[in-house]
């Protein structure tokens, strides 16, 4: 009877010890997850801001006239909707076709077409889109995006 007590004993000692062990090999697992986790809420809580998105790589066999008008408005729009201070001079896309840009019809012109009135003059174009990759930068100074 005395013997039954402490093998009862032993087995629960070994059930926690595994419990033990899988939970501290599961949290170490998933740290930088939990740690990210856990960084956000106190980031919400205490009202810190969060960071921008960008730069962000998007990889296509090819981008037309309008998908890269979708990616220059994107970006204007984030940047111009946070206050002053906090807008600052950032890549925000950095988009890689397997073909030349402009050999899908992308051309300056046919850019400046597509985009609307309202922020048509606050780009600036400095590419030939003779390439296979561009970059979309938001300039804070005048509130400009760089197309290069």
């Amino acid at each position: 009877m005395k013997g039954d007590m402490s093998l009862e004993y032993i087995f629960r000692i070994a059930i926690l010890l595994v419990v033990v062990i899988v939970m501290v090999s599961l949290i170490l697992k998933f740290s930088d997850t939990i740690k990210k986790m856990v960084s956000d809420f106190i980031k919400q809580i205490f009202g810190e801001k969060q960071t921008s998105k960008f730069p962000e790589n998007k990889e296509k066999n090819s981008f037309t006239a309008g998908e890269v008008k979708t990616y220059i408005d994107s970006c204007y729009l984030y940047w111009t909707s946070l206050e002053e201070v906090d807008q600052k001079d950032t890549v925000c896309y950095i988009l890689l076709s397997q073909v030349p840009f402009n050999s899908t019809g992308v051309t300056k012109q046919s850019l400046m077409n597509v985009l609307s009135s309202s922020i048509k003059d606050k780009v600036d174009i400095k590419t030939n889109f003779g390439l296979t990759h561009i970059s979309i930068k938001f300039e804070s100074l005048g509130d400009r995006i760089v197309v290069s």
